[in-house]
């Protein structure tokens, strides 16, 4: 159940420096979806380090983690979504974003390519959308599960 999937990632987060940062709001907590939880929690964890290492520093940055469904190509799915308001991308880093190795803060650069790989393991998609100065979004639309799968 998505509940259970968000209480797991807050709480692998409580330890953070950015945990006060995190709004979650589940609207479906009783969906079932299909996922190796680990991978998809590590995924998710990533999208919050990378937002945080992009804040701008002022007392007002937010992570907003939002699970709710969607509709896509006619089919009802779970989306993710973790929209900060950080210091955001510009159009022309935005696709180099995918690229193991790529990175705008000094990091690896593993950690993007890790979660589109996860999210593509789980049959899932994933989008990106980010404004230079404003921040960015993150939507991961998976598959509903079966409880009796």
């Amino acid at each position: 159940k998505t509940e259970e999937l968000c209480a797991t990632i807050m709480s692998e987060t409580s330890i953070t420096e950015y945990q006060n940062c995190i709004i979650c709001e589940n609207h479906i907590p009783n969906e079932y979806i299909d996922i190796n939880q680990s991978l998809f929690c590590r995924a998710i964890i990533n999208l919050f380090e990378n937002a945080y290492s992009a804040r701008r520093g002022d007392a007002d940055f937010c992570i907003l983690f939002t699970v709710r469904k969607e509709i896509t190509n006619g089919e009802e799915k779970v989306c993710f979504c973790i929209k900060d308001n950080g210091l955001g991308v510009s159009k022309e880093n935005l696709p180099k974003l995918k690229e193991i190795g790529y990175t705008t803060n000094g990091s690896s650069g593993l950690g993007l390519p890790f979660v589109y790989k996860v999210v593509k393991q789980m049959d899932g998609d994933i989008f990106l959308e980010s404004t230079e100065g404003v921040g960015t979004k993150i939507s991961i639309f998976l598959p509903k599960g079966d409880q009796y799968e």
